[in-house]
């Protein structure tokens, strides 16, 4: 993964979690409590989804890489061998 997408996707779930917090402090006042709820919880949802989509695509991302490594090995493996050829003239 480039370093550019790894800063961009902490800075925004850190970005998003600061966020949680902040609503979660302003919830401690009692005429705004559940209003602030609900915009919390949602805060949180999109910070958990802005983690789970970032460890999702490096997994993503690696499974990618590896797969392309063991094609491009398995097709090194299977061409004729140049050693034969030689030996049989």
């Amino acid at each position: 993964m480039s370093p550019q997408l790894h800063f961009l996707i902490s800075v925004a779930a850190l970005g998003v979690s600061i966020l949680a917090l902040a609503f979660s402090v302003l919830n401690a006042f009692p005429g705004l409590k559940t209003l602030l709820a609900v915009f919390r919880d949602g805060v949180l949802w999109l910070a958990l989804f802005f983690v789970l989509g970032g460890v999702s695509f490096i997994v993503w991302q690696r499974a990618q890489h590896l797969s392309s490594q063991s094609q491009s090995s398995a097709r090194l493996e299977s061409l004729p061998s140049l050693e034969s050829d030689f030996t049989r003239r």
